[in-house]
């Protein structure tokens, strides 16, 4: 009876390795947003980041007077030029080819396209390679007399499907008057 006693507890060992056991849902590691962030970060040998926007090899720059006469309005242009030896597509969301604004101390303060109606069909922007485009607008008396007098930054942004795809266009101080 002693030997029985002995084997005893490792009878009981094998019994609960062949018991069916109750199943558990496995849990999945699930990786933290930083580590996923690091990662996912490109080597830094191999490529230039360039804050949010890819290089365009598309220009901008507006062009304007510097003084505006309210009672007059005022014309502005946005010159478009393709850098590259490769014709340029751009996807246009609407009639409006590009849109303008007047901001003070970081606010906009009037917008072109609230002042004016577009289509609503899509179209296609070609640029042949070296090639030019030029926008142009005229601000009316109507829209500029709601504004007092003083300094403005206006700014220019091609209405592009993809925002990120267009130029940069640095704004230019204008004066009312």
């Amino acid at each position: 009876m002693n030997k029985l006693w002995m084997l005893l507890p490792l009878l009981a060992g094998c019994a609960q390795a062949t018991a069916p056991v109750a199943e558990q849902p496995v849990q999945p590691e699930v990786a933290t947003k930083a580590e996923l962030i690091a990662d996912a970060q490109p080597d830094p040998s191999v490529v230039k980041i360039v804050q949010d926007k890819a290089i365009s090899p598309l220009t901008g720059q507006i062009n304007t007077e510097s003084r505006w006469d309210r009672m007059q309005g005022a014309k502005a242009a946005l010159h478009l030029h393709n850098t590259s030896k490769r014709e340029l597509r751009y996807t246009i969301r609407s009639g409006m080819m590009a849109d303008f604004s007047l901001s003070q101390n970081g606010q906009v303060v009037w917008r072109y396209s609230q002042d004016m109606m577009f289509t609503q069909a899509l179209s296609e922007m070609r640029l042949p390679a070296l090639g030019e485009r030029k926008v142009t607008i005229h601000v009316s008396p109507r829209s500029l007399t709601k504004l007092a007098p003083g300094s403005y930054y206006l700014h220019a942004e091609l209405n592009l499907m993809d925002k990120n795809a267009g130029p940069t266009v640095k704004p230019v101080l204008v004066e009312l008057f």
